[in-house]
């Protein structure tokens, strides 16, 4: 009861107000807020936050046509003084805190609520667009226009700052991995180079010798020399008793094929 009280007398008030004491109240309104909101708490900010929807929409459901319509009408008045005399600061700034607000509050609404959001800013939107004057319209659209200019202009510039860093990680990147091209070869490099080739390409390296075990051509570096009576095994090399007759019986042949020429 004393809520609807409460809320018929501050209508009879704001509705009978000259443009003045409306301008006066707003700004001893906004100085409170912010002496408040300056000084509060984490946790005072979410009781504040809960209390303001609730009285809200305790307002707003036991509001009558008339009562909508004619706070409609105000808050509209209101922000387009507000947003008229505001600077381009001040704009921007009420832009961001209405952002923050906004996402605090879709942070922790619950699907109810945001379903109830959802269809009172269609509702709110339908009606504020039906009732509205020419001026008003077009203040709207002009509104909009400038706030979608600003929004692809800050775009443009985040896309081309990201851009510009790309290019510049990349160049700095090709830069320590790619040398500068072409550039001349110092002189000690060719000569050691040269040097490298001529040892590489000498007979002392080049040279081959025969392996005297399993008769393989070897490099002559590589190989090893040792005394005929120090090789192991030295059983496993005899030649077979047979193969030894063989070998005797070619090289008599020979012989005598040798001694006939």
């Amino acid at each position: 009861m004393r809520l609807e009280i409460d809320q018929e007398r501050h209508q009879s008030i704001r509705i009978n107000e000259t443009e003045e004491q409306l301008q006066i109240r707003l700004e001893n309104d906004r100085e409170r807020h912010r002496s408040i909101r300056t000084n509060e708490t984490e946790e005072q900010w979410q009781t504040r936050l809960e209390n303001d929807r609730e009285r809200h929409r305790s307002i707003r459901t036991n509001e009558t046509e008339e009562q909508l319509q004619t706070r409609l009408e105000n808050d509209r008045e209101r922000h387009q003084s507000i947003r008229t005399n505001e600077t381009e600061e001040q704009w921007q700034t009420r832009l961001e805190n209405d952002r923050e607000r906004h996402r605090s509050i879709r942070t922790n609404e619950t699907e109810e609520q945001l379903q109830t959001r959802l269809e009172n800013d269609r509702e709110r939107h339908r009606s504020t667009r039906t009732n509205e004057t020419e001026e008003q319209q077009q203040l709207r659209l002009n509104q909009q226009k400038k706030r979608s200019q600003t929004n692809r202009k800050n775009k443009k510039l985040e896309k081309q700052n990201h851009k510009t860093v790309d290019i510049e990680h990349e160049d700095d990147v090709q830069s320590s991995i790619r040398a500068p091209w072409p550039e001349p070869i110092p002189r000690d490099l060719k000569e050691t180079r040269l040097q490298e080739f001529l040892q590489q390409m000498s007979m002392s390296i080049l040279a081959e010798v025969t392996c005297a075990i399993c008769n393989i051509r070897v490099s002559a570096k590589d190989s090893k020399k040792i005394p005929f009576s120090k090789i192991p095994n030295i059983h496993l090399l005899k030649v077979d008793e047979e193969l030894d007759h063989v070998i005797k019986s070619s090289n008599k042949d020979l012989e005598i094929t040798t001694s006939n020429i």
